[in-house]
């Protein structure tokens, strides 16, 4: 493993469709901001069968990016602003994976990383979040 890929939960894995239950829905949700993690929660609430991979390309644990510029000019502090991920002892079906996802193949219902480490899935989110104009 290296900087650009960093496993929060478990070591790198590639799901294979023989490996997994046929009664679990896999749910990849790509961004792990304020959007991602509040998906994941409702879907992890609702859908006791699904395995969700939330993936995000920082190498920080997930924050409230709304609440930065409170953060910088000293109005709150880091921990008013980071967003806890879903306990693994409540959740064992979740994962946490910090990497950039470089490819969705949608016809293979798969998402590749830069490390070329792929993912299938059943149902895919994009939560990614906006760019400003430069």
């Amino acid at each position: 493993m290296n900087a650009a890929q960093t496993e929060l939960d478990l070591g790198p894995q590639q799901w294979e469709p023989s490996s997994r239950s046929p009664s679990k829905e896999r749910i990849i949700v790509i961004g792990s901001g304020p959007v991602g993690l509040r998906v994941t929660e409702e879907i992890l609430n609702r859908t006791a069968n699904a395995e969700i991979t939330l993936f995000g390309n920082e190498p920080y644990a997930p924050y409230n990016r709304v609440q930065l510029s409170s953060l910088l000019a000293g109005e709150v502090q880091l921990s008013n602003i980071a967003l806890p991920l879903p306990k693994k002892e409540q959740f064992p079906n979740f994962k946490h994976i910090n990497t950039h996802i470089a490819a969705i193949h949608s016809n293979e219902n798969r998402v590749e990383d830069t490390q070329g480490n792929f993912y299938d899935y059943d149902k895919l989110i994009l939560a990614t979040g906006s760019k400003p104009h430069e």
